[in-house]
């Protein structure tokens, strides 16, 4: 993308606000604007409200990064969220609803129908993936009986499975996308 789109992201971290306040076109982050509130909206095509804006998909918009992230947006451009979260948990108008369990193409469909639904014949000028998350460690060092150590390799590979559910289905499902729906110089 362009010089601009990679400094907005990257003023969008707490930590690394001190780069927003140095430039006047990205505005800083505040605990006010980390906090706003937008009640969810369902209508359809509701991009319209900003033609002349850019379209950007946020992955993982509920958490802290995600949520940062649309904030820093959601002045200039017009931000489509997505995430696990049942909507009414959301505070963002225009929001997808996604599922936290099945499998990559069952994702992937209903982000694409998503996406579809709220962009109408628009296409998206950037994605965004801020999902992801960690599934804790086991312990390998565990000497034990058989049953034990079958029941550490079962474990183990749940860890290993939800760990690819949070952190690789979600880019993935981005990209297929984004293949289809991100516009020429997105």
């Amino acid at each position: 993308m362009t010089n601009a789109f990679a400094k907005r992201a990257l003023t969008a971290l707490p930590s690394t606000n001190y780069l927003a306040m140095a430039s006047k076109q990205i505005p800083s982050i505040t605990s006010t604007n980390l906090l706003q509130h937008r009640p969810i909206h369902n209508g359809q095509h509701d991009f319209d409200e900003k033609s002349n804006s850019k379209n950007i998909l946020i992955l993982g918009s509920h958490e802290i990064l995600g949520n940062t992230i649309a904030t820093q947006f959601k002045s200039e451009w017009n931000v489509l969220s997505a995430d696990v979260v049942d909507p009414s948990h959301h505070h963002t108008e225009k929001y997808i609803s996604l599922p936290s369990r099945g499998s990559i193409a069952d994702l992937s469909l209903l982000l694409y129908r998503g996406v579809s639904h709220h962009l109408g014949k628009k296409k998206l000028d950037a994605i965004i993936v801020a999902s992801g998350g960690w599934g804790g460690d086991i312990d390998p060092d565990i000497q034990a009986s058989v049953e034990e150590e079958e029941h550490y390799v079962k474990e183990a590979s749940e860890v290993a499975e939800r760990m690819m559910r949070l952190n690789y289905f979600p880019v993935v499902a981005g990209s297929l996308v984004g293949q289809r729906l991100l516009g020429r110089n997105g």
